[in-house]
Parts: C-alpha cells; structure tokens; sequence
C-alpha cells in the first residue's frame, strides 16, 4: 500500500507543479523532475504504468518498484528517504487512530542487497489535560 500511496502523491505533486492537464503531462514533468533534481533516469511510460494500474484497480496486487525509484520519489516528495516517508505516514496514522504506539518494517531490495528496517513510533501527550 505504500508504494502506491508514494507513486499517487508523486502525480498529484507533479499535477500541481504543471499546468498540464493529462496524466501523460504529468508524468512527463516527474520524469524530467526525477533527472534534472536527483539525477534519477526513468521513462515517462514506466511512470505511467504503476500511475495507471494504482489509479484504475484499487484491489489489484501491488507492484513493486525497485528501491532506487522509491527513494527518489521520496525525495521529490520531500522526503531525505523512504524511512523517513514511513515515519511521517505512521505518525498520521497514530493521530488519526489514537494510538500511542506502532511498529512498521519495511524492506527495500535493489539488485545487490535487501534491507529490512523495523520502526517503532511511540507517541507521548506532554500534557494530557489538554487533550480534547
């Protein structure tokens, strides 16, 4: 599921980024974002490709984009890297949910290595009195 939330907002920030109208234009622009500010090649059908089967089949597995193209994407969206990407959903998702404490794993794999990280996010109210 985070693969295609990264691949989403990585089009709807390049939606805002162009005045393109056409998931065809945006892409084009996150492909040319991708080279000019990370020095990342990637093709504008292989971008649309994960675009269309995230956007047109909620239910179909996941693809798996390699972890060089998650990182990248991360980092235009902001992001210094995929763990931080991680950190900040789990963080919306302990808000959202009330909960104080969450563990994530993620695993990134390229062609020479895999690495697992697991995370724990726990979250402390300072001051509970102030909690609506």
């Amino acid at each position: 599921m985070m693969f295609r939330k990264i691949v989403l907002s990585a089009f709807a920030k390049a939606q805002t980024e162009t005045p393109g109208n056409t998931k065809t234009q945006w892409a084009d622009h996150l492909a040319n974002s991708l080279w000019c500010e990370f020095n990342y090649q990637i093709s504008r059908r292989t971008l649309l490709n994960y675009y269309n089967n995230y956007i047109e089949d909620v239910e179909a597995k996941e693809l798996s984009p390699n972890a060089r193209m998650i990182e990248k994407l991360c980092k235009y969206l902001g992001y210094p890297n995929y763990g931080a990407f991680i950190l900040h959903q789990a963080s919306i998702q302990s808000v959202k949910s009330n909960e104080h404490s969450q563990k994530f794993t993620y695993t990134l794999e390229t062609d020479s290595y895999m690495e697992e990280v697991t995370i724990l996010v726990r979250r402390k109210l300072l001051n509970p009195r102030n909690v609506a």
